[in-house]
């Protein structure tokens, strides 16, 4: 009996494991988005996982190092990888007087080689425009195929590399 209380405990822990499993959300990765034409956005949709036009419904918009949000943001302070589930206390950022909210803060620029660089340990929060869809965000590259060390004047920059995941229910990443 013993034995047979242990087989069960075991499946029932083998099926909550793949049903978790199977409830994770799926990582997506858009390479070499190009935005270097500043007077020019360029709009991408999380659920299309493509690039659309502005009048499309999109849900963030790229134009050199401006990222325009369709909707609101929030700013976590963690990698990617650690935000799994959704906080009450996050502060979305939802622009004013009419205009879209811009996410500012995901790079440090370096002058004196004029580099951009992504920020480590920074994670956007994605509120989609109808309060409907949730999304992380983490911008993994501003340069052309997303070089380990990129090199300011060869490497095409403002060329997006980006990870994302869509909240499943809005429930967690």
């Amino acid at each position: 009996m013993k034995y047979i209380f242990h087989i069960c405990f075991l499946q029932l822990g083998l099926l909550w494991g793949v049903q978790n499993l199977l409830a994770q959300s799926e990582i997506k990765v858009f390479k070499n988005l190009a935005a270097n034409d500043p007077a020019k956005k360029i709009c991408f949709s999380f659920s299309e996982n493509d690039i659309v036009s502005e009048e499309e419904n999109w849900d963030i918009a790229f134009s050199k190092t401006s990222i325009y949000v369709n909707g609101s943001f929030a700013t976590v302070e963690k990698k990617f990888e650690e935000v799994q589930a959704i906080a009450d206390n996050w502060q979305f950022n939802a622009g004013n007087e009419g205009k879209k909210p811009i996410i500012k803060e995901w790079y440090v620029y370096d002058p004196s080689i004029h580099l951009v660089q992504a920020l480590a340990g920074k994670t956007f929060v994605i509120k989609s425009a109808n309060g409907k869809q949730l999304t992380k965000l983490r911008i993994i590259s501003y340069y052309k195929n997303a070089p380990e060390f990129p090199e300011p004047g060869k490497d095409p920059s403002a060329v997006f590399t980006f990870e994302y995941v869509v909240a499943k229910n809005n429930k967690g990443f």
